[in-house]
């Protein structure tokens, strides 16, 4: 039990991935400063197995048993709506409790001050002195930065740390462990001198920045060595930026030899080939550079100068110490156009930058600049997240969208891709009902029903699916075509109102040839209690993340009427089911490029001559493997051949 139980809810999924990119660095900030500050109540953090995996129902009985007094929920732009959502039910479960809320979506004009308020206690900013302040009995009204359920919302910051001295480290203190894949995220500053329109990195500090003296980056350092992490993943905006970034890299460079690959951000125009060779020395392999645009008058009104030349030569620098470099841009910004943009692309083409681009819709974030300059600037942007704009003075309706597609066909590079799911084949003579739980939490990933079972149409009828993972399989057989159209829309209604905000992926395995009316039902129901959540908006796809699977038997391809198999395409995603044992590579060559094919048999790892002829097909994500663990290995193989690291 818990005093104070802190919730970080992670990035929807369209499916299962292992457990990487939602570590509480926030909440164990916040814990670690406390205890230093002597409070007395227990402070607990949700484990990844249950913030990451659990679904909404599943969350709500874990946080009854741990029965806190207050909860503390982290809020993103990706997470704050589901936030809200369990904030509004959570007084209901466990009467007198408190909810405080923190975090980067904490800002004037975020959907969390929408009435009625959900929450007790909002604090804008950093929050580890007014953490403090609030346990310690402070009346939540009188701290700058904090907003109370009745009170206004201003735009005074929180307190801010001096030093980050006070909050080392979470990783060295137990708060929190790696990623599935081995990275470690770390604050070594704090702080930001570009005050760029987009975002609030600068904000609340004043220009005064704060950092981790450089004796406790070597215990970090160290730390990550001793247990072999695959990567330090630096937090600190801006990386350049640092006074003392000679010593830092220095320090590194003592400390780790190049054995521990780092991830950074920075500016690329204020690199030299001689930050770049420090760089690498310090074992930087990987860099984010955020250009955004080169068009001048959107760069001077996004107050981000940038020069061209310096630009491509900071980049050349990187690469030719061999650091791989990724390069943001974003659509939209005041002051660009479509064809101003296409300007921004040749040069970037003409240098053989183009297949190094991230290209993002630009997102009018509360508390930013551009949030407040919006009206004055004519944007029309969702209210909702994650705040994309859609159209502005030179970027009228639909040219956002057009423009993305012609990104994607001039660079070859794909900014969004649909993702092949995560099965496991159901083991039928083992029984009509199975349930198979996330290889690494004890959340529900799969629920199989034999529907032309008693025993299976029984269990679908009373399950509650109040273990279900918040990225979940319903796996149905259906061999009456009446029967099914009678079962399967209430069970597939029962748990969307129990888990809202999951990810569901609906496989029919059914007889050739069928009636498809059962399909026209469920693509009704798919969105209907939920229409419009974080991937909705941030994919631009039709319900990304509820997807319908027609399941047929792989024996059957090239065999069944081509008109049937046009219509039930355009309802579901085809998945064939191969047998056990080495899969049939003129079957799979065939595949047409909305198909996938479930591959493997109970138990089956496949040889490693098999899977390197599987990825050598012409696009070897339409083969799913059987089981999460073997689908998550696939495609780590697919990615890192195809020099996918990240």
């Amino acid at each position: 039990m818990a005093d104070v139980l802190f919730l970080q809810l992670p990035v929807p999924e369209t499916v299962p991935h292992r457990l990487t990119g939602n570590i509480p660095l926030g909440a164990a900030t916040l814990v670690l400063h406390a205890r230093r500050s002597g409070v007395a109540q227990t402070l607990e953090i949700a484990p990844p197995e249950v913030a990451n995996r659990y679904g909404d129902l599943a969350l709500l009985t874990w946080i009854r048993g741990r029965a806190p007094k207050i909860v503390c929920l982290t809020c993103t732009v990706w997470n704050v709506e589901r936030s809200m959502a369990l904030a509004a039910v959570l007084p209901a479960l466990l009467p007198g409790v408190q909810v405080w809320v923190g975090g980067p979506d904490v800002a004037p004009g975020s959907v969390i001050f929408r009435e009625p308020r959900v929450f007790d206690v909002a604090v804008m900013g950093e929050g580890e002195e007014t953490f403090v302040a609030l346990l310690s009995g402070v009346p939540p009204e009188s701290l700058p930065g904090v907003v109370t359920r009745q009170g206004p919302v201003g735009r005074v910051p929180a307190r801010t740390l001096a030093s980050l001295d006070a909050i080392h480290d979470p990783f060295l203190e137990g708060l929190v462990r790696p990623e599935a894949d081995g990275v470690v995220p770390a604050e070594f500053w704090r702080g930001c001198i570009h005050g760029c329109l987009f975002c609030r990195y600068s904000q609340g500090r004043r220009g005064a920045a704060a950092g981790r003296s450089l004796p406790l980056v070597a215990e970090t350092l160290r730390w990550c060595l001793d247990r072999g992490a695959s990567e330090l993943y630096l937090l600190d905006p801006s990386l350049e930026q640092r006074p003392d970034l000679e010593d830092l890299l220095a320090l590194m460079a003592r400390t780790s030899g190049g054995r521990l690959p780092v991830f950074a951000e920075l500016r690329a125009d204020a690199v030299t080939p001689a930050l770049a060779g420090a760089l690498k020395a310090g074992g930087v392999t990987r860099v984010e550079t955020g250009l955004q645009t080169l068009t001048p008058e959107a760069l001077r009104l996004a107050a981000r100068p940038t020069d061209p030349a310096r630009f491509a030569d900071g980049m050349e620098a990187l690469l030719g110490a061999g650091i791989d470099v990724k390069v943001d841009l974003m659509l939209g910004l005041p002051g660009d156009s479509p064809e101003a943009y296409q300007r921004t692309l040749e040069f970037l083409t003409a240098r053989g930058f183009a297949k190094r681009l991230q290209v993002f819709v630009t997102q009018v974030l509360p508390g930013t600049g551009l949030r407040n300059a919006a009206k004055r600037l004519g944007l029309d942007f969702d209210a909702q997240p994650p705040y994309l704009l859609h159209s502005a003075p030179g970027w009228p309706e639909g040219s956002l969208q057009a423009t993305m597609k012609t990104v994607e066909r001039d660079t070859g590079v794909a900014m969004w891709d649909v993702e092949p799911p995560v099965l496991q084949r159901p083991r039928w003579p083992e029984g009509p009902v199975q349930q198979t739980p996330c290889p690494d939490s004890d959340a529900v990933l799969q629920y199989a029903f034999d529907l032309g079972s008693p025993e299976g149409q029984a269990a679908a009828q009373t399950q509650r699916f109040q273990r279900a993972s918040c990225s979940a399989v319903l796996w149905l057989r259906c061999q009456d075509w009446d029967s099914s159209l009678a079962l399967v829309p209430p069970v597939l209604q029962r748990f969307l109102q129990g888990n809202p905000f999951a990810a569901l992926t609906v496989v029919l395995e059914h007889p050739p040839h069928w009636p498809l009316d059962l399909h026209d039902r469920l693509l009704e129901l798919l969105p209907a209690h939920q229409p419009s959540l974080y991937l909705d908006r941030m994919l631009t796809m039709p319900s990304p993340h509820r997807r319908l699977f027609s399941a047929l038997p792989a024996d059957l391809h090239g065999r069944l009427e081509a008109s049937w198999l046009e219509d039930l395409r355009g309802l579901a995603e085809l998945l064939w089911l191969l047998p056990p044992g080495p899969p049939s590579t003129k079957l799979l060559t065939a595949l047409t490029a909305q198909d996938y094919a479930l591959v493997g048999g109970p138990g089956e790892v496949l040889p490693g001559a098999t899977l390197a002829q599987l990825a050598a097909l012409p696009d070897a994500h339409q083969i799913v493997l059987d089981g999460a663990a073997n689908q998550w290995a696939w495609l780590q193989r697919l990615d890192r051949a195809a020099g996918v690291d990240w």
